[in-house]
C-alpha cells in the first residue's frame, strides 16, 4: 500500500508544481498585456530559473527583457529557444512545422519586436562587414516579418558583394513586392542589374527610384551613369539638371555633368562646370583632372599640366592624373618624361597608361635592341 500512496503524492505533487508554474505564466502574461513588463520579467526570471529548459517560457522572457530595453537579453533567448528545438513563428504561418517538438506562435507585435531586434544586430554585423553573421540576423528577422524591406536589402546587398547577383536580385524582388514604395531597393536592385550588364532595367530601376525619393541623390548619380554608357549624354544631362534642382551646389554633379559635356564636344560648357565644382569643392581631383582633359582637347597644354599637377598635389596616387600629364608631354614631343608618366599610370592600375606604354615606349626600346642586333 505504500508505494501506491508514495506514487499519488508525487502525481499530487507535480500537478501543484505544474498548477503553480501555469499560475505564474498567466500572470506574467496579464501583465505583460497591461505594458507592466518589469513585473513580468520577474516572473519569467524565476520560472526559466526553475524550467531552464522551456523554451516557451526562455522565448517570453526574452519579450519581456526586450520591452525593457534588454535586446541583448532577448536576442540571447531567442537563440536559446532554437537550440532547444523550439520553432518561432508568428500567427500568419500555416501552422506548425512539420518535424518540429513545438511551435511558438507570437503575435504581429511580438513577432516585430524579435524582428527588429534581429535586424538591428544585422545590420551592425554588416557595418563591420561581418557578412555571415549579418545573413544569420537578417534571415531569422524576415521568417518573423515578411514586410522587412531592410533585411531583404540587406541580404541582397551581402549576395551582390559575394558574387551571387542572381540571388541578390531575387532578395530585392522580395523587398518590393511586400513593399514597392522603397527606393533604396530599387537602387539596389538596380546596381545588381548594372553589374549584370542589363543596363535597361538598371536604368528603369534608377528611375524609379527617383520617382519615389525625387532627392535620392545616389540615384541620380546611377542613371546619369548608365546614360553615358548607353551614350545618350544629353540624357545625362538632363538627368544632372533635375538633380541641380535638388542639390543645387554639389561639386560632384557639376563635375559629372561637365564629364558629359565634354562628351558632346562642348569644350566650353564642360570648363564652365568643372570651374563651378571646384568653387565648391576645391579639394574635388575628379573636376580637375576633367578641366585639364578639356584644356588638352582646346590646345591648351599650359592649363591643361597646371590642372593633372593640382589632382596630383590632392591625390599623389590618382592614376588619370599621370595619364593626362604623360599626354602633355607626348604632345610636347618629351617622349621620355611621357613613358615614365605612362608607366607610373600603369603601376597604379591603369589599362588604358599599360597600352600607351606598349604602343609608344617598349615599341622604341624594341627598335633599338633591332639596330644594335644588326650592328
Amino acid at each position: 500500500m505504500k508505494i501506491p500512496i508514495l506514487i499519488i503524492s508525487l502525481l499530487i505533487s507535480f500537478q501543484l508544481y505544474s498548477f503553480a508554474s501555469d499560475s505564474l505564466y498567466n500572470s506574467a502574461c496579464r501583465h505583460y498585456e497591461n505594458n507592466e513588463y518589469s513585473e513580468a520579467l520577474k516572473i519569467m526570471n524565476g520560472l526559466v530559473k526553475k524550467n531552464p529548459e522551456n523554451g516557451e517560457y526562455i522565448i517570453r522572457r526574452g519579450l519581456c527583457a526586450i520591452k525593457e530595453g534588454n535586446n541583448d537579453r532577448g536576442l540571447k533567448d531567442y537563440y536559446k529557444a532554437l537550440s532547444l528545438g523550439l520553432v518561432i513563428s508568428n500567427k500568419e504561418s500555416s501552422g506548425a512545422v512539420a518535424g518540429a517538438d513545438k511551435t511558438v506562435f507570437l503575435n504581429i507585435h511580438e513577432a516585430s519586436d524579435f524582428a527588429k531586434v534581429l535586424l538591428s544586430e544585422g545590420t551592425k554585423a554588416f557595418t563591420h562587414k561581418k557578412n555571415d553573421i549579418a545573413v544569420k540576423y537578417f534571415s531569422h528577422s524576415v521568417q518573423l516579418m515578411k514586410m522587412n524591406p531592410d533585411a531583404y536589402n540587406g541580404l541582397g546587398f551581402i549576395s551582390f558583394a559575394k558574387g551571387n547577383n542572381e540571388k541578390a536580385i531575387k532578395y530585392f524582388d522580395s523587398s518590393i513586392a511586400y513593399t514597392p514604395g522603397i527606393a533604396y531597393s530599387f537602387l539596389g536592385r538596380g546596381i545588381v542589374y548594372l553589374k549584370s550588364g542589363n543596363l535597361r532595367k538598371a536604368l528603369n530601376d534608377f528611375n524609379h527610384a527617383i520617382s519615389i525619393n525625387p532627392r535620392y541623390f545616389n540615384a541620380y548619380i546611377e542613371a546619369g551613369k548608365v546614360y553615358n554608357m548607353l551614350n545618350k549624354q544629353d540624357s545625362s544631362v538632363w538627368i544632372y539638371n533635375r538633380a541641380m534642382k535638388y542639390f543645387p551646389e554639389n561639386s560632384e554633379l557639376y563635375s559629372l555633368r561637365g564629364s558629359s559635356f565634354f562628351r558632346m564636344r562642348k569644350f566650353d560648357k564642360a570648363i564652365k562646370d568643372f570651374d563651378k565644382s571646384i568653387s565648391i569643392d576645391s579639394l574635388n581631383k575628379i573636376a580637375y583632372n576633367g578641366r585639364g582633359t578639356t584644356y588638352l582637347q582646346k590646345g591648351d597644354k599650359k592649363s591643361a599640366r597646371k590642372d593633372f599637377e593640382e589632382a596630383l598635389e590632392i591625390d599623389k596616387n590618382f592614376a588619370e592624373a599621370y595619364m593626362g600629364i604623360a599626354m602633355v608631354y607626348y604632345l610636347e614631343g618629351k617622349k621620355a618624361k611621357a613613358c615614365k608618366q605612362w608607366n607610373r599610370a600603369m603601376e597604379l592600375g591603369l589599362n588604358d597608361a599599360a597600352d600607351m606604354l606598349e604602343k609608344h615606349c617598349k615599341s622604341d626600346k624594341k627598335k633599338k635592341k633591332a639596330n644594335l642586333n644588326s650592328i
